[in-house]
């Protein structure tokens, strides 16, 4: 990664170590924050979270609505295309 000329390689990498360890605290800290927020969604609101849905026939059916987004828009059918590959490793 590039961040310009004026900042040398020693300092690049210090910067995408410190971005690289902000996002992984980040992602701890976002992880208690929905433990924490559904539980009290649960217990104080009476909420019933249903994790064990089939997916496939809802899938199924927006296909063709996904396709023709793929088709309309580079930008989803690239993203769409990341996704696919990173799930498929």
């Amino acid at each position: 990664m590039r961040f310009g000329k004026k900042i040398d390689a020693k300092d690049q990498e210090v910067i995408l170590e410190a971005a690289r360890n902000s996002t992984e605290f980040h992602k701890k800290l976002w992880a208690e924050s929905i433990k924490e927020a559904r539980e009290t969604a649960e217990k104080d609101m009476d909420v019933e979270f249903i994790d064990d849905i089939d997916k496939t026939p809802f899938i199924e059916k927006t296909k063709p609505l996904v396709e023709q987004y793929r088709k309309d828009y580079k930008e989803v059918d690239e993203l769409l295309t990341t996704i696919e590959k990173v799930r498929s490793k």
